[in-house]
């Protein structure tokens, strides 16, 4: 099989296993915002059963939500835990704190992700308040029975309790912004692990890790000398003729498709993060043999290399 023949069937497996990465990911993101969300739902019914309010209510609010954050945070570490083995630097069974740490800092620590995050935060802190006002609207229909009735039409004229009308607004208001919220929580993750997870992930587990390897391209010298590399020739017959063979040293292979190898070079004399990265897209038919080599690199955002290492 020539090299750069897509082979679709395989495609598609990968793509499975990109999506079902992402389902893991979200999974392990939501996990602790679920266990606060339930701890706020618990005071939602603790405060329509006692009937809490003013400054006991802020208190057991308080209460209820420190409790939630507390039981979230095993949930944290398991997420932590879990993410680190489709991470590069493959861990052992055995991780210490400090490393779980550095595992949660770097999947779910980013900017787009604690955004989506507070969203999150939001709807679930709306939860008590719209819990409250179909409390007291209840409570007002049992009051007076009269106004069981939302729309009393007299004379071609709509009377609307005040109460009500003004506690419905509320609860629609509550309801817009968690819709909002809900909305834009899953494209700002999306984006978020796009951008700064999936370049560190596993590419056989379905990550977007770049393979490091070594090209040797050959091809007409007008095709080839394009590329900056160290030039292959064996014999003066050869170094006249209008072919080339040339030799890339240490690129970071992004995607392959029927027609192009995208490829980036590494650094080699300055550190990665004083580098400015150009993305090289080679025609396959100039690749004659590829080495893949035994480095990994740490992606930030925007597809910037940070750091190259050996394993």
């Amino acid at each position: 099989m020539e090299l750069g023949i897509a082979d679709f069937t395989s495609l598609q497996s990968r793509n499975i296993a990109v999506g079902f990465l992402f389902l893991i990911y979200a999974v392990l993101w939501a996990a602790p915002l679920w266990m606060i969300g339930q701890f706020v739902f618990l005071f939602a019914r603790f405060a329509k059963k006692h009937e809490v309010a003013g400054l006991k209510y802020l208190a057991y609010f308080a209460a209820f939500f420190l409790v939630g954050v507390i039981s979230a945070m095993p949930f944290a570490a398991l997420a932590s835990f879990a993410i680190a083995f489709f991470h590069t630097t493959g861990p052992s069974i055995d991780l210490e704190s400090a490393s779980i740490a550095h595992y949660f800092q770097h999947s779910f620590v980013k900017l787009p992700i604690l955004l989506a995050g507070m969203m999150v935060l939001v709807g679930i802190l709306f939860l008590p308040m719209y819990y409250a006002t179909v409390t007291d609207i209840t409570k007002l229909k049992s009051s007076n029975k009269s106004q069981l009735s939302h729309y009393l039409v007299v004379q071609n004229d709509i009377e609307i309790d005040d109460n009500i009308l003004l506690i419905r607004i509320q609860r629609s208001l509550i309801v817009i912004a968690c819709f909002v919220a809900a909305v834009t929580v899953l494209p700002t993750v999306l984006y978020g692990y796009a951008n700064e997870v999936y370049p560190n992930l596993r590419y056989n587990l379905g990550g977007g890790q770049p393979q490091i390897a070594e090209l040797i391209l050959g091809g007409k010298r007008s095709e080839v000398s394009s590329f900056s590399g160290k030039t292959l020739c064996c014999d003066s017959a050869v170094a006249k003729s209008d072919d080339m063979a040339l030799q890339l040293n240490d690129v970071a292979i992004w995607y392959q498709s029927d027609k192009f190898l995208y490829v980036m070079e590494l650094p080699e004399s300055k550190p990665a993060h004083e580098w400015s990265p150009q993305l090289l897209a080679v025609d396959i038919k100039l690749v004659r043999a590829v080495r893949y080599l035994r480095k990994r690199v740490t992606v930030s955002s925007g597809g910037r290399i940070e750091n190259v290492e050996t394993y």
